[in-house]
């Protein structure tokens, strides 16, 4: 126990288990945590697409709620030919 302590406190020690842990992983296991490693990534990407785009409409949101409500009807002034 005391050996492995020792192992891990350095960056080499622990950059050594790591390369003996995927020595003894199969290709399999290797992949299956590659495969959930990415699955992770794409939806923490979807995660922050989502919110970005929630943001964005909330921000839309409370532009149009600060414009003065005469900006917010679109009005057609007559021109000289209408009257």
């Amino acid at each position: 126990m005391d050996d492995e302590r020792w192992k891990y406190r350095t960056h080499k020690g622990a950059r050594l288990a790591m390369l003996e842990r995927n020595l003894t992983q199969t290709v399999r296991e290797r992949l299956e945590g590659m495969q959930a490693h990415n699955q992770l990534d794409t939806s923490h990407a979807r995660d922050m697409r989502e919110r970005k785009r929630r943001d964005y409409s909330r921000w839309l949101f409370y532009d149009d709620c600060s414009k003065p409500a005469s900006s917010m009807q679109q009005t057609t002034k007559p021109t000289s030919g209408d009257q």
